[in-house]
């Protein structure tokens, strides 16, 4: 019997979705396309990891409940490192590639310590993602200042929304009876996800 029906089935689309388009993304080559496939991945293994533990684990406090959660935070650790090094590709040469990179690093050990030994709440993984989606939003903005190309104005508005999209769960904004703000969460980051990806062709063909 699966625990959270809506919230499982969600978050094993958004697995979905993410595998789809990491493999597109990797058929296609270059190192922007594949480090966004990386970012996707990441992605799509912390949502198979929550619906699992949505699905199985959500009612009661077991040891493989909490190595499956932890699982699902890392790989949201993962995803914003994965993302701060795709901004690091795309900045101009300078000291801001190596310092974005350091910055990744970092941010990645602060993030698994948090998680493993401080609190395990979603908020750290989510808000992890929060200043690497507010750069890869600024460089996409940049590359439609530059070039017009409205693929990289429509990756700077996925990834503000997913950032806003935290909000459905702050303010428990649901769709009765069937839909609870986590799957209506999910169900909005599959859309800023989507924008995202159809902006990697405007990334991926500009100059730093």
């Amino acid at each position: 019997m699966i625990l959270e029906a809506d919230v499982t089935l969600t978050d094993l689309a958004l697995a979905a979705e993410c595998a789809a388009f990491a493999v597109i993304l990797l058929r296609r080559g270059g190192t922007v396309s594949r480090l966004c496939a990386l970012v996707f991945v990441a992605l799509g293994a912390s949502s198979l990891l929550g619906a699992l533990w949505h699905g199985m684990f959500s009612a009661g406090d077991t040891a493989a409940g909490r190595y499956v959660w932890f699982g699902t935070m890392a790989c949201l650790a993962l995803a914003a490192t994965a993302t701060l090094h795709l901004a690091a590709a795309l900045v101009p040469d300078g000291p801001w590639p190596r310092r974005i990179r350091t910055w990744a690093k970092v941010q990645l050990v602060g993030q698994l310590v948090v998680s493993a030994g401080v609190t395990d709440a979603f908020a750290v993984g989510a808000l992890g993602l929060v200043p690497a989606s507010v750069l890869l939003a600024v460089i996409c903005a940049r590359v439609y200042a530059r070039s017009g190309n409205c693929r990289a104005l429509c990756g700077a508005g996925g990834l503000v929304l997913a950032v806003l999209a935290g909000l459905v769960i702050v303010a428990d904004i649901s769709v009765p009876p069937n839909l609870s703000a986590i799957a209506l969460y999910h169900l909005v980051q599959a859309v800023a996800f989507w924008m995202v990806f159809l902006s990697v062709p405007a990334l991926a063909s500009q100059p730093k």
